[in-house]
């Protein structure tokens, strides 16, 4: 590689240790001495030849400087003009600005740009950041994106993970630079309407109409759904079957829309200007830039501008851009100076995932891609073609297997199959769906055109759920640690290096590399089968326990539902491999039933049973189901080491417990009040040296 040709590369180096040091959690000064080091010596290594080079790289060094200062608000949640995070005793008053509105069936989910608060009587302050509101879904009339916002609230911090390896809506929001959140009730809250409609609501009123023209009468279908996620990027309308069948199937990346919808509208838009040449705004060539970009752009906003749109937004106008100008254009640097416009303007993209996916598969394909086709060159077009498909699909999941294992835990390796399907079919769908668009409202034609298409859906869903049947299609459990995550991404990397220089070192490293890899995760395996582990999960419809001994694994549950305890407790099963049960204890009998398990002795205690007269003597108790008893005697003459609420008991009864447990110093466990289930290793298992809520799930 020529790093002169790739001045973005060079400014992107600086950027990226900016952005990672100055927002990244947890950054420790060794690695960020060892990665500046690295980047200094690529800088150094690029510009050594020529001087003035030199003065561009002391001015890139003021990029992380500049970073700072211009996300200064969005590091932490503390971190605002007023210390909006501060003092989350009380109720406060903010106003400010609706910035986004999504209606649901219990909530309506709104993000408020603060730019005011006020606290008991006090006048009003300046203040800035954003939060996370919650109004009742009653009230959710019309978008309301831009009006003004005022409301009385108690904030609290967005929880993380209520259960091992669920959803973190902590890390999620806390990449957008929001930390905090609150629920309002009716009468709550005021919001002033603009007289003058503004364009966030005209641009959210044109999606509205489009999404309603596209799916008209059949948008209950599961199909449809498909049409939905292919033309305006909302998942929303996807089922479960049909995320299922695409999951499995390797293809839930095209129901994203990302570089390949992109640039499918500009082959589109570029084919159809082709025809109309004849005409002068058509036919100049900066009339065709015009309405490419045009074209380009407006589908990234009807589509919300997610990471990867905008990246393949960027790339395409910075590549027509330089064709318009009769300038070669460079893949390469257009890509490189798209990441370095998206992260200038809003940094915290970086550690999104989606981020982090488009631009690993964008770097797979340019590089892998024509090297693996030149391996082989077909004769037949259909061969060489689905040949390219393949390519393409290969050199894209060799860059992102990593980040799909680390943070999805599963991968599919179907993706190199179903793509031969998924890149056709998606074309045809996209194109059928704005023919739908335009032509709904004829009465004859709109009606054959929805039935064929409602048929080209079906049919492309029932193709993905064939593939996604197929055995082993989908590997799932995969928990890498971080070392071995850092591993693979080297390993990724190395690939790249390895193929471009072609020497048999680089190969025996790789291969190196590959059997590390291999012995870190044996090493996971043999762990596995030494563990002892109890996990109490945040479940507010039951009582669910988890035992795990290796790999066994005993169940205390009293969820009627299999389908309630799948979902919450199949992601730590998988994490731990007890994905299949040893045994299960179902909690509907009369007995309350006392475990010895390893050297504690556990006590289930739930209200809807009946009140024994004295409970079993034990060490921990689990109480649940807000049982009512005669506490202060039973904690008098067999008092617990332990006692744990689990999220079913009311605050009344938690409260209490607290209270009388902090009085006979008994330490005491409220799941509800800490937001995240309890999980100990019974070999180190200490209640009076208990974790502490950031540590549980270390």
């Amino acid at each position: 590689m020529h790093w002169q040709a790739y001045p973005f590369f060079r400014l992107l180096l600086f950027l990226l240790p900016g952005i990672v040091f100055l927002h990244g959690p947890g950054v420790r000064l060794g690695g960020a001495v060892l990665l500046l080091f690295i980047v200094v010596f690529l800088a150094w290594h690029s510009v050594r030849y020529r001087w003035r080079y030199g003065f561009g790289i002391s001015l890139a060094i003021l990029l992380p400087v500049m970073i700072s200062w211009r996300g200064k608000d969005l590091t932490t949640d503390t971190r605002f003009s007023t210390d909006l995070g501060n003092n989350l005793t009380q109720p406060v008053l903010l106003g400010g600005q609706v910035i986004s509105w999504n209606p649901g069936r219990r909530w309506t989910q709104v993000t408020l740009s603060v730019e005011a608060l006020r606290r008991d009587s006090l006048s009003w302050q300046e203040a800035k950041g954003r939060v996370l509101l919650y109004l009742p879904a009653a009230d959710s009339t019309g978008s309301n994106l831009g009006c003004t916002f005022v409301g009385r609230v108690l904030l609290r911090r967005i929880p993380a993970a209520a259960n091992p390896g669920g959803f973190d809506g902590r890390r999620y929001w806390g990449q957008q630079g929001i930390y905090l959140q609150g629920f309002l009730g009716e009468g709550d809250w005021w919001m002033d309407v603009p007289e003058k409609t503004t364009w966030q609501t005209r641009l959210v009123n044109c999606r509205s109409w489009v999404e309603r023209r596209l799916l008209g009468a059949q948008g209950k279908a599961p199909e449809w759904g498909i049409a939905a996620a292919l033309v305006l990027g909302d998942k929303s309308h996807l089922t479960p079957e049909v995320r299922s069948a695409f999951t499995h199937a390797g293809a839930m990346h095209v129901l994203a829309v990302s570089g390949l919808h992109v640039g499918m509208v500009a082959f589109g838009v570029r084919w159809l200007l082709g025809l109309l040449t004849w005409l002068a705004p058509f036919g100049h060539r900066w009339g065709r830039f015009a309405w490419n970009t045009a074209a380009i752009w407006g589908f990234a906003i009807l589509t919300g501008a997610g990471p990867a749109v905008l990246r393949a937004a960027l790339l395409f106008t910075i590549l027509l851009w330089g064709r318009t100008l009769d300038r070669r254009g460079s893949s390469w640097n257009a890509l490189w100076a798209s990441a370095f416009i998206l992260l200038w303007f809003r940094p915290l993209l970086f550690f999104q995932v989606g981020f982090q996916l488009s631009y690993a598969a964008v770097v797979g394909i340019l590089f892998f891609q024509p090297r693996l086709e030149a391996c082989w060159r077909p004769a037949f077009h259909p061969v060489r073609y689905f040949w390219q498909l393949t390519t393409v699909g290969l050199a894209a999941q060799w860059m992102t297997f990593p980040l799909c294992v680390y943070y999805f835990h599963q991968f599919s390796w179907l993706g190199l199959l179903s793509g031969w399907v998924v890149i056709p079919a998606a074309a045809l769908i996209l194109a059928m769906g704005f023919l739908q668009i335009l032509l709904a409202g004829i009465p004859l034609a709109g009606e054959w055109l929805t039935w064929g298409f409602g048929g080209i859906l079906h049919f492309f869903w029932k193709i993905m759920a064939f593939f996604g049947q197929l055995p082993g299609a989908l590997w799932q459990g995969i928990w890498w640690t971080e070392p071995q995550f850092w591993l693979g991404l080297l390993l990724a990397f190395w690939g790249i290096i390895a193929v471009k220089y072609r020497h048999w070192t680089l190969l025996a490293a790789g291969g190196f590399l590959i059997g590390l890899l291999a012995g870190m995760n044996h090493r996971t395996i043999e762990q596995q089968k030494e563990q002892q582990q109890v996990i109490v999960y945040n479940h507010r419809g039951g009582t669910l326990v988890d035992f795990i001994c290796g790999n066994q694994r005993l169940t205390w549950s009293s969820v009627t539902d299999p389908r309630q305890e799948s979902a919450i407790a199949l992601a730590a099963r998988q994490r731990f491999g007890v994905e299949h049960p040893t045994q299960t204890i179902q909690l509907t009998t009369d007995v309350m039933p006392v475990l010895q398990w390893q050297k504690h002795s556990w006590l289930w205690l739930d209200g809807q049973r009946p009140l024994p007269v004295t409970p079993p003597q034990a060490d921990i108790w689990v109480v649940s189901s807000s049982l009512w008893a005669p506490w202060e005697t039973w904690l008098d003459l067999y008092p617990p080491q332990l006692i744990i609420l689990d999220a079913t008991n009311r605050y009344s009864t938690r409260s209490y417990l607290r209270k009388l447990a902090a009085s006979r110093a008994i330490p005491l466990i409220d799941i509800a009040e800490q937001g995240s289930a309890f999980q100990c290793d019974l070999r180190t298992f200490d209640p009076l040296n208990l974790p502490t809520d950031e540590e549980a799930f270390d």
